[in-house]
């Protein structure tokens, strides 16, 4: 079974709720930078792009990471993970905040009950939430990234037996 790790770079993301953070430049050579308005907050949404089969093997997802800033009073609330329109796993009511971007720990990394078979493309989205007050509300995203397995299931391993008797395979 083999094990790698894929990234999307932060200037990937789009914004749910553009509304919610104040006007500007929001995607950076580096990553992205949004201060979220007062009181509010805002979904992050990044696409994971990942092959589902590779060598006839199914992809799993095992876990997924968020390196993440934030500042003033602004903390990381929820993660999902999707695969195409399926939730795979929701980490909610979370209440992460400070600089998580050059190492990955607990608080950045979200790891699947169970590995799921990629079947149509993986996407992480975020929860960002604002509080009140003068305080600066800011979110830095240098990349977002995932960890998969490859395996074998018994069905691919009759079928490359079945080649492999007949001559078809390697």
């Amino acid at each position: 079974m083999g094990r790698y790790v894929s990234w999307a770079h932060g200037n990937a993301l789009t914004v749910q709720s553009p509304g919610n953070l104040e006007p500007g430049d929001q995607h950076f050579g580096w990553g992205l930078d949004v201060n979220i308005l007062s009181g509010q907050g805002s979904w992050f949404h990044v696409p994971l792009p990942v092959p589902a089969v590779v060598d006839e093997y199914p992809v799993y997802l095992k876990q997924a990471f968020l390196l993440f800033k934030t500042e003033g009073n602004a903390f990381l609330q929820h993660v999902h993970i999707y695969d195409g329109i399926r939730q795979v796993q929701a980490f909610n009511d979370l209440h992460f905040d400070g600089d998580f971007t050059a190492l990955i720990v607990p608080a950045n990394t979200f790891v699947l009950t169970t590995p799921r078979a990629v079947q149509r493309g993986i996407g992480l989205s975020f929860f960002i939430q604002g509080t009140l007050g003068t305080t600066l509300q800011r979110l830095i995203v240098p990349a977002v990234g995932a960890e998969y397995s490859l395996g074998r299931t018994s069905l691919v391993t009759l079928a490359m037996l079945f080649d492999r008797v007949i001559g078809k395979g390697p």
